[in-house]
């Protein structure tokens, strides 16, 4: 289990990367009129989240099981309220392209759900059919 431990933290990480890089190049080279300083900062925050639910997963795995799936249900929804603190405290004190940063920082936050949920599952099942073998 601790394999597959790290390797969900792992895959999350080196997708995040990979898709703020790419996000990054699109928004830099081919849409300069677009891209704000605060754009590094916006894979950044993702990717600790992604630390923090790997965390949080871990813990309720060894703990308490039988509540993964609302610890995962709590933590997207942490997760929703605190990008949304980000973007209105981005709007209120940082007045440089509000609505870019708000378009970006929305598109990875779908992205991103897509992926974790995704690679949760594929988790999951890998952990059921441990337990089968």
């Amino acid at each position: 289990m601790g394999v597959l431990n790290h390797r969900f933290l792992k895959t999350l990480l080196i997708v995040y990367v990979a898709f703020g890089i790419v996000i990054g190049f699109i928004i830099y080279y081919l849409l300069p009129e677009h891209y704000f300083e605060w754009y590094p900062v916006i894979p950044s925050y993702y990717s600790v989240i992604a630390v923090v639910l790997y965390v949080s997963l871990r813990y309720f795995r060894e703990k308490n099981p039988t509540k993964m799936i609302q610890a995962y249900m709590m933590m997207r929804g942490i997760k929703l309220l605190v990008t949304i603190l980000c973007v209105l405290l981005y709007n209120l004190f940082i007045d440089e392209k509000d609505e870019e940063f708000t378009i970006v920082i929305s598109l990875f936050y779908f992205f991103y759900l897509v992926i974790e949920t995704y690679l949760y599952v594929k988790f999951e099942l890998s952990i059921k059919n441990d337990k089968k073998s």
